[in-house]
């Protein structure tokens, strides 16, 4: 079973900016994120010129998709 997050954050330009998390590890949890999105937040890491910079939580997702091989042999 594969894990994954999306971020999605509000920018300083009132644009919305989505980042996919891949491979999460199963013990990691909700407030984990939001610390996550926090940091993101308050280092200015995240800018560019055509949406700005991060500055709000929008929203967060945890994704479980189950992969299973098809044989076509």
């Amino acid at each position: 079973m594969e894990r994954h997050f999306l971020l999605s954050f509000g920018t300083t330009l009132g644009r919305t900016r989505t980042l996919r998390i891949n491979n999460v590890r199963q013990t990691a949890t909700d407030a984990n994120m939001r610390d996550a999105m926090n940091i993101m937040i308050s280092s200015h890491a995240i800018s560019t010129l055509a949406a700005g910079r991060i500055n709000t939580m929008r929203r967060a997702q945890s994704i479980l998709r189950e992969v299973k091989p098809i044989d076509i042999s």
